[in-house]
């Protein structure tokens, strides 16, 4: 008879770690990396991310001996198992050769990383939004730019798009936001103090 094992709590944690090291490798060489390297990283990532959802769905898996004595591996019902990837608080990591990290540390999976170079850039490009505000194509593509990355066949600028939204949400989460979201645009609380109050926020962060 076949033995039922949850395959979400045998790969969750994998998967989660392991798409985080590949953002993270990627936006340390997003402006160094040739087009068909950052499309292939970006396809693959998307390929791991897919399959993360599919085991965050809760499938199991069955192991049966066939006939010839060999294990077999088949999807199996979907698990109540249930996760959790809050976020539980923000930090600055150094990196040898690429300078500091913006961290977003979450329950249950690696932390999400930002460059200093893309926590800048990004500042830049919202106070050129003014108080209008702008929506997050807008904001990916500016800093996208400000970094020297290219665009793919469709247009779209060849940048990971988590690494700017992690200091989008840094802003968001203070106890006196920076940004707010209004209709999926962000805009600056205070265009005048923005850019002094978001560096002061950087410096105020614990460091590893």
């Amino acid at each position: 008879m076949a033995e039922e094992v949850p395959l979400r709590e045998a790969m969750g944690s994998v998967l989660s770690r392991t798409i985080a090291q590949m953002r993270q490798t990627l936006a340390e060489n997003a402006a160094t990396a040739d087009t068909r390297e950052l499309l292939g990283a970006g396809a693959l990532i998307r390929d791991v991310e897919a399959l993360a959802g599919r085991v965050a769905s809760g499938w199991t898996v069955s192991f049966a001996a066939p006939a010839g004595g060999r294990a077999g591996v088949n999807a199996g019902v979907p698990s109540t198992a249930a996760g959790s990837d809050a976020i539980v608080g923000y930090g600055l990591e150094e990196h040898p050769r690429k300078g500091p990290f913006l961290c977003e540390y979450r329950d249950g999976a690696a932390p999400f990383r930002s460059p200093r170079r893309v926590y800048d850039a990004t500042i830049r490009v919202l106070l050129r939004g003014g108080g209008r505000g702008v929506d997050f194509a807008k904001i990916h593509e500016g800093v996208a730019i400000k970094m020297g990355a290219g665009q793919s066949p469709d247009g779209r600028p060849i940048f990971p798009d988590y690494a700017v939204r992690v200091p989008l949400r840094f802003w968001m989460r203070l106890e006196r936001p920076l940004i707010l979201r209004e209709r999926a645009r962000f805009r600056v609380a205070d265009p005048a103090t923005f850019a002094a109050d978001a560096l002061a926020a950087w410096d105020a962060l614990p460091r590893k």
